[in-house]
């Protein structure tokens, strides 16, 4: 009997195909690449399929790598539940076995909540390869109060030997009566007490604003049995709220006070945003700030922030010195399209390329792809380093449009001048079509002696195709990209 076995085929991205959404658009497949320069062009290395619910939820990601012989191998798969509320309540990590060509249970996590939707609980668990079941590995748990703040937290560890959950780690929150955090008290397993014992303590003060104005960080002295101090942050604000100035100190054991560290002093435009830190350390010697950091920010007329720039003071010309700097950019919908960073050049006295992340976007405002340059010295101009392609579709509830099969296979896919298409070594093909989304034939292939064609684009318009395939004994349909 002669089956049919159809793929869809994109031979370039046309985002006009995908403007109208009317369902809910979830993330469908995602592909990663590297610039080879030795062949000049990208190389397609690894790949990821996702599955989802009726609600949208990701219920399934599985991640492929690809061989030296471009076939596609199967590496890593999550698995994810859910709860009525949407709250994610389980994960398993599953790692792929070449030697029984299947998938192996690895890693599982497990969340509780309560009915406000508090994370109450969280699991991890490995597996044992002699038992085949899930042993304990980390827990923890949290309380809240009525109002919804944490109250405290527990860390255990699993013990074998007592087959049973041993608290490690435990924290306890304490607030004021407007609900902000006053006081963190942390323990820590102790062998010389055997038992949970006062490690650290964190306090917190605030104004009658409501903004914290003073952070002191304790550990306990077990030898005097009462808190020693470790650091301690002083903030202050303008009448707008804005934070001016942040004081840290150390504790001096010596002199059994506190001693000037760090000192940062921040200004700030008429709508509100940070425009330059000046920082300072504390010479003990001069008994005075010295000049130390300086950081300038600037923002576009939309408010984002365009330029995060660093110095460092240099004693000997007295003046700022270059450090990094940080370049932004958005596209007229808010979305950021680009982070560049430089690093000061001491020889030449300019900004020096370093990395530049460049970042692309549907109709829907869906990451679609994610460009990393690096700055090549010899050339003076950006270069090739990755990429990552994701591709979204309407919602279905099973692994991606992109179906797996590892005896067909399509790449490059998107593709611009060829792609090529492996068959089945199991099956004989008689003919291949290339139909477009009219239902048109646009080309055909027949005689197929080989398991690996190569269809080059020629003068075909961009589009999405379909590549229907004959063979005697085999029909599967599967979306290799959208």
């Amino acid at each position: 009997m002669n089956k049919i076995y159809l793929l869809l085929l994109i031979a370039t991205i046309s985002l006009n195909l995908f403007s109208q959404q009317e369902n809910v658009i979830v993330l469908d497949s995602t592909y990663s690449y590297y610039w080879d320069s030795d062949t000049n062009d990208w190389l397609l290395y690894h790949r990821y399929y996702y599955a989802n619910d009726a609600n949208g939820n990701q219920t399934e990601k599985i991640e492929y790598d690809r061989t030296e012989t471009n076939d596609w191998v199967p590496s890593k798969r999550e698995v994810y539940a859910y709860d009525a509320n949407g709250n994610q309540t389980e994960r398993i990590q599953y790692n792929w076995d070449s030697d029984i060509n299947d998938w192996v249970r690895d890693y599982r996590c497990v969340y509780a909540y309560d009915a406000s939707g508090n994370q109450t609980e969280i699991i991890n668990y490995n597996l044992d390869s002699e038992t085949n079941d899930w042993v304990g590995e980390y827990r923890w748990v949290f309380n809240y109060n009525a109002s919804g703040y944490q109250t405290d937290g527990f860390t255990y560890n699993w013990d074998s030997d007592s087959n049973d959950w041993v608290e490690s780690f435990r924290e306890v929150f304490a607030y004021d009566t407007q609900w902000n955090l006053i006081e963190i008290l942390q323990y820590d397993w102790s062998p010389f007490f055997n038992d949970l014992a006062l490690r650290y303590r964190y306090v917190y003060v605030y104004d009658t604003n409501g903004y914290r104005t003073e952070k002191i960080w304790y550990e306990m002295d077990y030898q005097i049995n009462d808190w020693v101090g470790g650091n301690r942050y002083v903030y202050a604000y303008d009448a707008n709220g804005n934070q001016t100035e942040i004081i840290t100190y150390v504790w001096d054991t010596d002199a059994n006070d506190w001693v000037r560290n760090y000192r940062w002093d921040y200004t700030y435009d008429g709508d509100g945003n940070k425009t330059e830190g000046i920082g300072y350390i504390w010479d003990s010697e001069f008994d005075g700030w010295v000049t130390h950091g300086r950081l300038v920010y600037a923002y576009d007329a939309d408010g984002n922030q365009i330029k995060d720039i660093r110095y460092e003071w240099d004693t000997v010309t007295s003046d700022w010195v270059g450090e990094w700097y940080y370049y932004y950019a958005f596209y007229a919908n808010g979305l950021q399209s680009d982070i560049v960073r430089y690093h000061w050049n001491n020889e030449t006295k300019v900004w020096v390329g370093g990395r530049r992340d460049f970042y692309t976007y549907d109709v829907n405002g869906n990451l679609t792809g994610w460009h990393i340059f690096l700055w090549d010295r010899e050339t003076n101009r950006w270069t090739y380093d990755r990429k990552n392609l994701s591709y979204w579709s309407e919602l279905k509830t099973t692994i991606s449009n992109n179906i797996v099969d590892f005896d067909y296979n399509v790449y490059p896919n998107p593709f611009t001048d060829y792609t090529i298409i492996k068959l089945s070594n199991a099956t004989h093909t008689k003919k291949i079509e290339l139909i477009d989304i009219h239902g048109r034939i646009a080309r055909t292939i027949d005689n197929v002696i080989s398991n690996s064609v190569t269809i080059q684009r020629d003068d075909l318009p961009s589009g999405i195709y379909f590549i229907r395939i004959h063979s005697d004994d085999t029909y599967v349909r599967k979306v290799i990209i959208r």
